[in-house]
């Protein structure tokens, strides 16, 4: 090698040196302390803290050392490294298991390109390779090396760190010591060799963590499940015994979960209090991962009656509510119901019941959709409840909610002056803003505007400080303004409306903001609001859970090319994709982009086909009315377009709207196109003049350029 080097540059690169045999580490410590002359460069890689477990490392760096040689400390990929190597690997560009990845290995590159090539070799997706890496399951060589730093230890201390692995990635020193029965100074003489090795690092105060997720689940796995089991059961119990009970209350709920099913009982009471801390700390997603568990372990639970699943559905419930996961709020609502109504409790039907009508701007079910299990308990708790104000307004508002899609419009609209009415009577402030409320909401119809005005313009002036329910009714005002007509303050209010929402963690009204915004960039044609919106709407839609979701996104996907002529159709696949997913009749809508786009032939098939619901009134029948009449010019269909005049004429002068969002332009513009596809020329044309004056005061130029299009090629 001096020869070499005399001459050339010679580069030796020796890794893992923490693995290597004495006499290498000692021809190394020779190397660098006695070549004078030449041009040598080695570079040499060991575990960070292998110095202190061989000595001949030790030696062999001291050697370097006194050479001068540069001496790196190397951390992890950063998460944009570790996001840069998954996709040159595989391809993959998903956050969330970039994060789940990054968080798991702490950037290690071995560790993660075992992962990825676990996938590959699976030919997992993303989410196949995510649930891998959340659910704990370790690439085999991943865990063979893991093993294989821990077998280095003397037994005792590999038996304390798998005690350590079962507290968890962090523990502290007195709980250890309380679970391997010993003394605080015997524990720590049991973890020096961890900390000599790097397993563990210490945090001071006590407090120690693992190096990498993996080295504790390698010691956490190493226990028979048994142990686990018992082990979990003993750091429960001492947790709960520490006087930090409540501070600690998911993790002494993930300990008795961890711990068999012989405590499943003390598993589901532990999660059901973690999951009330977790609602008093305004951390709903926590409170509904709690209850969640706390469900499933209380199935398990031979002991377990039906009123405490209800608590527990109710809990569920209550944070998915808070947390805008509606759907699964409204499956918990459904079981704890009819559980109530088993019980014949008329309070606890309510407490259930009434879960959905908070915070909600639009009928919770999903469209035509009703649970009529739920409906007859619902009936049959309200004669029991003549007695009690409070009790019946919220049965009642809970009965009209529940019925949207069952009752006739009459019975909706009793239900819901019933409610108001008996609230007023009660003198509760709070009560009767929540009776107003959920009022509107139960009543959301065309016809019902200047009603549902007056409703939500009262409970704004009586809500008070209760900032969640005034951004509601903010956002309820919002859309109604704009049914009514009254453009300009509405959208003044929209931009205002998204920051206060978001502000608010109050994902459901930022997506229906939001919606509505982009409805009315998309008719002014505002490149830069369409981009914003639409970008905002895609981070919304990650985190709510809501009926109408898939229609929501899509729908607003199709706002510009439906009122911008010069873009592109969207793609067919995608409309049959949208027709057959949507659970609103959205095919009308799909017509009459194909008439837009100049495909008549489709729009004709899809009419054909699907028909338009001219008969039904409900929250999106304004819109189906408006398309029909541009159905029946373009189409030459007059009967459709006569029903649809007779539909939208007395609304004359307002915008067409679908539910609280989004806006499809004024109202007389479908009338001037209804009336011409009858021959009703000079009445198309006063409508059209009244449509194009509107238009221009709700500055939105993308829709007036289609209606004048219409107007020059039909003549009114």
């Amino acid at each position: 090698m001096t020869a070499l080097a005399r001459d050339r540059t010679v580069v030796v690169g020796l890794e893992d040196l923490h693995w290597a045999d004495t006499s290498t580490l000692r021809v190394l410590r020779h190397l660098a302390s006695h070549l004078e002359t030449g041009r040598l460069l080695v570079v040499c890689t060991w575990r960070r803290g292998a110095r202190q477990q061989v000595p001949a490392l030790a030696e062999a760096a001291e050697a370097l050392a006194r050479r001068h040689a540069v001496d790196l400390e190397v951390s992890g990929l950063s998460i944009d490294d570790t996001a840069a190597l998954v996709s040159e690997m595989t391809g993959l560009r998903d956050p969330a298991l970039v994060a789940a990845l990054h968080r798991r290995t702490d950037g290690n590159p071995f560790f993660l390109i075992e992962y990825i090539r676990l996938a590959r070799d699976e030919h997992a997706d993303a989410q196949q390779l995510l649930d891998q890496v959340l659910h704990d399951q370790v690439p085999a060589t991943v865990a063979a090396v893991v093993d294989r730093r821990i077998a280095q230890l003397p037994t005792s201390s590999a038996e304390a760190l798998t005690a350590a692995a079962v507290i968890g990635r962090e523990f502290g020193l007195e709980l250890l010591a309380g679970a391997l029965r010993a003394d605080e100074d015997a524990a720590l003489d049991l973890l020096e060799p961890a900390l000599d090795a790097d397993l563990i690092a210490d945090l001071g105060g006590d407090r120690f963590r693992f190096g990498h997720a993996l080295v504790r689940d390698g010691a956490y796995i190493a226990l028979p499940a048994s142990r686990r089991e018992r082990m979990h059961a003993v750091v429960a119990g001492l947790v709960e015994a520490s006087g930090e009970a409540q501070a600690r209350a998911a993790e002494i709920a993930r300990h008795w979960g961890a711990a068999g099913p012989r405590h499943r009982r003390a598993a589901h009471a532990a999660a059901a209090r973690a999951g009330r801390r977790a609602m008093a700390a305004h951390a709903p997603d926590e409170a509904r991962e709690q209850y969640a568990a706390a469900l499933a372990w209380h199935a398990d639970d031979p002991g377990g009656t039906e009123r405490e699943r209800f608590d527990l559905l109710v809990g569920y419930a209550d944070a998915c509510r808070w947390s805008t996961r509606r759907l699964e709020m409204h499956r918990a609502i459904d079981e704890a119901v009819v559980l109530a109504g088993g019980l014949d409790a008329p309070e606890l039907v309510v407490r259930a019941a009434t879960i959905a009508t908070a915070d909600a701007l639009w009928p919770a079910r999903s469209y035509g959709e009703h649970n009529d299990e739920v409906i007859a308990v619902i009936r049959a708790t309200l004669p029991q409840l003549a007695g009690d104000g409070a009790l019946r307004v919220r049965a009642l508002l809970a009965l009209a909610a529940e019925s949207y899609y069952a009752a006739g419009c009459a019975e909706l609209d009793a239900l819901a002056e019933e409610a108001v009415a008996t609230a007023r009577r009660t003198g509760d402030g709070a009560l009767l803003v929540e009776a107003l409320m959920a009022a509107a909401v139960a009543t959301t119809r065309r016809s019902t505007a200047p009603q549902r005005r007056a409703w939500v313009e009262e409970a704004l002036e009586i809500a008070g400080a209760d900032e969640r329910a005034l951004t509601n009714l903010r956002a309820l005002r919002a859309s109604i303004l704009c049914e009514l007509g009254e453009v300009a303050r509405a959208r003044a209010e929209l931009a205002d409306l998204t920051r206060v929402a978001r502000a608010q963690k109050h994902y459901f009204v930022e997506m229906v903001v939001l919606t509505l915004s982009h409805s009315w960039a998309a008719m002014a044609g505002d490149e830069a609001g369409i981009a914003s919106t639409y970008a905002e709407l895609g981070a919304c839609f990650e985190r709510v859970s809501t009926s109408h979701k898939i229609d929501i996104v899509r729908g607003a996907a199709l706002f510009v090319p439906l009122w911008d002529p010069g873009a592109p159709a969207p793609p067919a696949d995608e409309v049959i994709t949208y027709l057959a997913e949507a659970a609103i009749p959205v095919a009308p809508a799909a017509a009459v982009m194909a008439l837009r786009k100049g495909a008549d032939e489709v729009a004709r098939a899809v009419v054909e086909a699907h028909g338009v619901d001219l008969t039904t009134d409900n929250w999106f029948s304004e819109f189906l009315w408006s398309l029909g009449a541009e159905l029946g010019l373009g189409l030459g269909r007059e009967d459709i377009a006569e029903q649809a005049y007779q539909r939208l004429a007395p609304y004359a002068g307002t915008c067409v709207m679908s539910g609280t969002s989004p806006a499809h332009g004024p109202v007389d513009a479908y009338l001037a196109l209804a009336a011409a596809a009858v021959g009703a020329t000079d009445l198309a044309t006063r409508h059209a003049d009244d449509a194009w004056a509107q238009m221009r005061e709700w500055r939105i130029p993308q829709a007036e350029r289609w209606f004048l299009d219409l107007r020059e090629r039909h003549g009114f």
